[in-house]
């Protein structure tokens, strides 16, 4: 099965990551006696179901996203890994094509940064049900729409 250019991407980018962190922790410590490093035991934690643009699983695809970036926090060192590992996990056909604009901003800045309180305030603003309040009442309730809204970092 062919992997996606935002799949590809999010794989490399946590590759990258993890390699600059293994050449980071050799630059700064050298032993005299080269010794295997120790096993890191990353927390299991499931990764967020793909984001499809329904208005009801915004709240839940965030809440999700931040919860396996809080615990694998080692992963997300900044806030480049942190939009990438998300915008990898926006599959709907209209988050998608949004989804690979800000891959490519993200990847290839023109004038400035984009941070992730930008990257945040836009999905929410493009994402988010104005009418949710009205929209809940007519369905039942979901185990994801009790946590909070926000994206944490």
């Amino acid at each position: 099965m062919d992997m996606s250019l935002e799949e590809q991407v999010a794989q490399l980018t946590l590759q990258i990551q993890v390699l600059l962190n293994q050449l980071s922790a050799r630059s700064t410590s050298l032993p005299a006696t080269p010794s295997p490093p120790a096993p890191t035991k990353l927390l299991k934690v499931t990764t967020p179901i793909p984001f499809s643009s329904q208005q009801d699983d915004l709240n839940c695809f965030k809440a999700k996203c931040s919860l396996y970036m809080r615990l694998r926090g080692s992963e997300f060192p900044d806030d480049t890994s942190q939009m990438l590992f998300i915008l990898s996990y926006m599959k709907g056909a209209a988050t998608r094509t949004w989804a690979t604009y800000k891959i490519r901003q993200v990847l290839q800045p023109t004038k400035t940064l984009l941070t992730f309180g930008e990257f945040k305030g836009k999905a929410d603003s493009i994402f988010t049900d104005p009418n949710r309040e009205a929209t809940q009442h007519g369905r039942n309730s979901q185990p994801c729409d009790k946590v909070p809204t926000q994206l944490t970092s």
